[in-house]
């Protein structure tokens, strides 16, 4: 039984992170139909609109996806599912009406148009969607919430051409974006009421949910607000364009930093099954699968980058920017395993309020000077500071990292920067490339077999699950 309790583990946590690789494909295709059917300008102005919705959303959250997490492995789902879907609900029309009615001192005090105002609260509504995406993980039925969120986002995808190309532009967007999440809404419902039946919560469930997830909303609010409010700040003082073209980069940004996450799922969730002595060696080993992963694909993207964001009618200063905020990633990650481990919520508090305080602080000085390299610079700037705290917490949890070999994964992301300024970009792009291969050759036996099982073990639990045809990649050989 212990067995096939890990299979699923892992069934479920790589279709986790397959679920995040197909918000992230399809929302770049999203992106392409967008700037190429409707404009940069229309494209900048529907991504202000989502992250101004992001940022008034997270005001509602509670902490709620965390806490369900923890109290739907007990037997009385139905109650506390039922008591977080009222919460979000009931806190999502009490937003409506508080900006329906304060819109023109919003307006005022902001710069930010009434019709953008409301239409941001009530796109609030579908803050209800990450509630169920706890109720499945919980419920270790990731394939229920993978196949749906697949179907949405194909819906979404069809239907952005066809209005853009039927010339709705915004309208066309934003009606898309409405029906992908109502159907996908609808299906999680469906899902869920063949699974349990909702009532009405307890004054306890409520409680319970609250005392659990407000400890995680703060960190929450200010990671949401220093992600989402560049497109705010872009949008109300350097206008749609620039928006758009900041938004564009970010999403290349985040497509490359989307292989680290089959990996950290992948490895993870068997970390409880080592002695705790050999946990710390477990989580470096994975710190430097991430970083062999995460080095070659930024060294590629800043040499190219012009050119790729030229195709895209956007800037490549931007990208590189932007590209150069992700050299501490894979140890925040490490980091915050351990800190979640011991439930150090104080420090994950601060570590959260420190970094995104600067980039608001930032977005706010420099954003109206350089619009969108200016936003990037803010982001980029933000991210650096976390250096030194997360270098300092490796160094406290004693996590033995093989500093000369990270080092070399830094470097190796970050010289093609100076290499950009040769120029002969594309060539320089392939030379590089088959020098990294050659070199990754010459890795540990181990390294390039734990690569090569993150690279095939989430295909080949798809192909298992029926999600993909068997034949395609021959994983078998």
């Amino acid at each position: 039984m212990g067995g096939k309790l890990k299979v699923a583990l892992m069934e479920n946590a790589l279709l986790m992170a397959a679920s995040d690789a197909v918000r992230a494909i399809m929302g770049f295709v999203i992106l392409l139909l967008a700037i190429r059917l409707g404009g940069m300008a229309i494209y900048g102005t529907y991504k202000a609109v989502i992250s101004l919705s992001s940022v008034m959303a997270v005001f509602l959250n509670f902490g709620l996806q965390t806490s369900l997490l923890k109290f739907l492995a007990e037997k009385d789902k139905s109650g506390f599912m039922s008591a977080a879907l009222v919460l979000r609900l009931l806190s999502s029309l009490l937003l409506i009406y508080l900006v329906l009615s304060a819109s023109d001192t919003l307006e005022e005090l902001t710069g930010i148009s009434r019709w953008m105002l409301q239409l941001a609260a009530f796109l609030t509504i579908f803050s209800i969607l990450p509630l169920f995406r706890s109720f499945f993980t919980a419920s270790l039925l990731m394939n229920v919430y993978f196949k749906i969120s697949l179907l949405g986002y194909t819906l979404m995808t069809a239907l952005v051409a066809i209005f853009l190309l039927l010339g709705m532009g915004l309208n066309g967007l934003i009606l898309a974006y409405i029906i992908h999440n109502s159907v996908i809404l609808t299906l999680f419902l469906w899902e869920l009421l063949r699974i349990v039946h909702l009532s009405i919560p307890s004054f306890s469930h409520i409680k319970s949910l609250l005392l659990l997830g407000l400890s995680v909303w703060i960190p929450l609010i200010f990671r949401v607000a220093g992600r989402y409010s560049a497109e705010i700040f872009l949008f109300a003082f350097s206008g749609a364009i620039q928006t758009g073209k900041y938004s564009v980069a970010f999403a290349i940004m985040t497509l490359a930093l989307m292989p680290l996450s089959p990996t950290t799922q992948l490895l993870i969730p068997n970390l409880e099954r080592y002695p705790e002595a050999d946990r710390s060696h477990v989580l470096a080993k994975v710190t430097e699968i991430e970083y062999e992963i995460l080095a070659p694909l930024i060294g590629i993207l800043l040499l190219i980058s012009d050119e790729l964001m030229s195709f895209l009618s956007a800037d490549g200063l931007i990208l590189r920017i932007l590209l150069a905020s992700t050299i501490f990633i894979p140890l925040m990650k490490t980091n915050s395993i351990w800190l979640i481990r011991g439930e150090k919520k104080a420090i994950i508090t601060i570590r959260g309020m420190m970094v995104n305080s600067v980039k608001l602080a930032l977005y706010y000085l420099l954003t109206p000077l350089w619009g969108g390299v200016g936003a990037a610079l803010s982001y980029t700037i933000g991210e650096l500071t976390r250096g030194p705290l997360e270098l300092h917490l490796i160094k406290k949890y004693g996590v033995p990292m093989n500093w000369m070999k990270i080092s070399a994964f830094m470097a190796l992301s970050l010289i093609p920067m100076l290499l950009h300024s040769l120029g002969y970009h594309i060539l320089l792009a392939i030379i590089y490339a088959s020098l990294v291969l050659l070199l990754y050759r010459r890795l540990p036996k181990e390294d390039r077999e734990i690569l090569k099982a993150v690279i095939t073990t989430p295909l080949r639990i798809l192909q298992e699950k029926g999600l993909l045809p068997n034949n395609i990649f021959h994983l078998d050989r």
